[in-house]
């Protein structure tokens, strides 16, 4: 498998670790708790303040990361970037860069500035004809190179793979298409060296969403669609969705100012995410015209039932490559 046996993320995080900080905790120590969940006439809930524990799918390990990162998201020290690395990711990037034996050339691919990693015993037999394309989270604002490390060194050392980390150019000084159009431009110089069923695709946060947001490039652009894709930790659309309220406290430990939107990135300022067809990727789906061979995605964060509307099952497409779909995940890479 080209993407798929390479993808294990976190799941479960605590919301306790948000409860315990917030304003009137005292107080509602004295209220008498309740299990009654209240229903709205227009279906709005309203449940009763509730202690998540970790997932009993994490391992020991597992948990002690998740309470590491949780912690570390509500100092706002550490959220504060230098050099395009955030402060709490440093001695993930470093303790990655001492784990794993790769080669790693910066330089460019038809004029759009990649990080190109490859292990230094030589990509594996079986992948020797394969790459993997790497789209950074950060928001459309910044992560790079942090979140680009995190996401492609391991993949790259662990498959035996070579992987291709695009510096798409972002927001608020670049607005869309601009990271679609530097995607596509490495995509097809890439195309020159392998057959398209030999590239995957994948991202985290806003490199899911860009995942998406190229194969709707490609497709209405005339190129072929890439062997695999895989979108984690965010949508195939725009924003919107009741994880909203729900993905920030559970796997940030902590309540967004204001919920997260087109007009607070930069990047889309021009462009209205629902009507474009090179924005939201959303088919029918009896029209299995994206990737047949998409591997996963991630349905909590942004928005939580868009996940399902942006391709077509695996197993009803016939893929040689399985379909993983992921909620409230944390990102794997940084385990």
């Amino acid at each position: 498998m080209l993407v798929r046996r390479c993808i294990t993320v976190l799941t479960g995080v605590g919301l306790s670790l948000v409860l315990a900080q917030s304003p009137g905790r005292a107080q509602a120590a004295s209220v008498v708790p309740t299990d009654k969940v209240m229903v709205g006439s227009d279906g709005t809930i309203e449940a009763p303040a509730r202690s998540v524990p970790p997932s009993s799918f994490l391992s020991e390990a597992g948990k002690r990361y998740m309470a590491e990162h949780l912690h570390a998201m509500q100092d706002p020290d550490l959220l504060k970037s230098d050099g395009g690395v955030p402060r709490f990711m440093k001695h993930y990037v470093e303790r990655d860069k001492a784990m794993f034996a790769l080669d790693r050339k910066d330089i460019q691919i038809a004029g759009v500035h990649v990080y190109d990693y490859a292990p230094k015993a030589g990509v594996a037999v079986g992948n020797r004809r394969r790459v993997l394309i790497n789209l950074h989270g950060g928001g459309f604002s910044g992560c790079w190179p942090g979140c680009a490390e995190l996401e492609s060194m391991p993949v790259a050392a662990l498959m035996g793979i070579r992987v291709v980390s695009i510096d798409y150019r972002e927001g608020p000084k670049y607005k869309f298409p601009a990271a679609s159009e530097d995607v596509a431009k490495v995509y097809q110089q890439l195309l020159k060296t392998y057959p398209s069923k030999n590239i995957g695709i994948y991202g985290c946060s806003a490199g899911g969403m860009l995942t998406a947001m190229s194969l709707a490039w490609f497709q209405t652009h005339g190129l072929p669609t890439p062997g695999a894709d895989g979108i984690y930790c965010a949508s195939a659309g725009s924003f919107g969705g009741d994880a909203l309220f729900i993905a920030y406290p559970l796997g940030e430990a902590r309540i967004p100012s204001a919920a997260p939107s087109q007009s607070r990135l930069g990047y889309f300022s021009e462009v209205d995410m629902n009507r474009s067809s090179c924005v939201s990727y959303r088919i029918p789906r009896d029209t299995c015209k994206i990737s047949a061979n998409a591997v996963g995605y991630c349905d909590t964060r942004f928005r939580h039932e868009q996940g399902s509307q942006y391709g077509c099952p695996a197993h009803q497409s016939g893929s040689r490559f399985g379909t993983a779909r992921m909620g409230r995940t944390l990102p794997w890479f940084l385990l």
